[in-house]
């Protein structure tokens, strides 16, 4: 009997924690509840922007606090112990306000916390109960998990295609390849990560916003990654006249590419400069601006590097049933693939869907799915 209401109530935690999702800075969306004699009598769910934790504002709620000591605290992911802003953890704070019992969907990956509030709370008398829909709870923050153990975003490229795998004519014309309903999936797919990275080509040849505009959720649109060699594209593009874009210029570090951007930024206060010695070296740099997921939208010279070097956690391609020929535009450029044995060959299918006239399929790195 226990265990069916651990279920209910921890099922109830992990879809409060979609609440929040997308908006909770670099902490994770997380989902509380505080069940009495096996009655809700408090929930919590991050915070936007990360503060205060769901523990925290869930424990806040009950008028009555001595009957935390015959309460169940059911939490989606493991209370933190680390790196809180108000002098005490959520670890401790359960201690302080002596629950009795606590229901922990998953462990917390990173290394600083991972089992230690776990080993914590039981070191305190408080009983522990761990592996309650484990899957679930991990699926909501499998970003941030990713995130934690990479120290670099979860990468994700989506490329939109004719069925012969063109993203646009030789004259560059790709409006529209794809459906109604592809397209407002990439916007919701905008809305789903923390940040989307183009590169320059696609940004002066298309000219696009890059947010998200569907209805209700123009809010959870994305911070704006431009990738440049050379950073010379002009500044009346119409994505440096978003007032609450936020936006950051990614280049090799050089006095040149410095100089260009301090011009840009005359123009568009918004903006932040990304410089990287190395080629990897701005996704950890992307990562240390909060950026726990990232949608790679650029063509097919930002799709070939990306897959090329092994960034590409997650593959969404979507088709369409037109057919654009040998002298369309291809998604992928060279890869330097001489024999079949050399192709790039670590990516799972996890999901199959039509939308509309096109199809979607999704495919996972098979190295990286756990």
């Amino acid at each position: 009997m226990k265990k069916d209401y651990d279920i209910k109530f921890m099922n109830y935690a992990i879809n409060l924690s979609h609440k929040n999702y997308g908006i909770t800075g670099k902490n994770p969306s997380v989902g509380c509840v505080i069940a009495y004699d096996n009655k809700i009598i408090a929930t919590g769910v991050t915070n936007q922007g990360g503060r205060p934790h769901a523990e925290k504002i869930a424990i806040d709620k009950v008028a009555d606090k001595k009957t935390l000591k015959k309460s169940t605290l059911y939490v989606s992911l493991e209370p933190c112990c680390k790196n809180d802003h108000n002098g005490i953890t959520c670890c401790d704070y359960i201690i302080k306000n002596n629950i009795s019992r606590v229901v922990i969907g998953t462990k917390d990956s990173n290394p600083q916390i991972n089992g230690k509030s776990i080993e914590k709370l039981r070191k305190h008398n408080i009983e522990v109960v761990t592996n309650i829909l484990t899957s679930k709870a991990q699926k909501i923050n499998h970003f941030f998990q990713f995130s934690q153990k990479y120290q670099r975003p979860f990468v994700t490229l989506k490329i939109a295609t004719s069925l012969d795998g063109k993203i646009a004519t030789k004259n560059f014309d790709s409006k529209w390849i794809t459906s109604k309903g592809a397209r407002e999936y990439s916007h919701f797919l905008r809305a789903s990560y923390d940040g989307i990275l183009v590169g320059a080509n696609t940004l002066r040849i298309d000219n696009p916003q890059l947010n998200c505009r569907l209805k209700n959720l123009e809010s959870h649109s994305p911070k704006i990654f431009i990738l440049s060699q050379k950073m010379d594209f002009d500044h009346n593009l119409q994505i440096f006249s978003q007032e609450n874009a936020e936006i950051y210029l990614i280049s090799p570090n050089s006095w040149q590419n410095i100089e260009k951007f301090n011009k840009i930024k005359s123009f568009n206060q918004n903006l932040n400069h990304i410089t990287f010695e190395n080629e990897y070296e701005y996704l950890n740099k992307i990562y240390q601006f909060g950026i726990k997921s990232l949608l790679v939208e650029g063509g097919s010279n930002i799709a070939t590097q990306f897959i090329k070097d092994y960034k590409v956690d997650r593959i969404i391609w979507i088709g369409n049933k037109k057919i654009i020929g040998n002298d369309g535009l291809s998604a992928i450029n060279n890869l330097d693939v001489r024999e079949i044995n050399q192709a790039i060959n670590n990516y799972k299918i996890v999901k199959f869907k039509a939308l509309e006239e096109d199809f979607m399929l999704i495919l996972d790195n098979v190295n990286r799915l756990s």
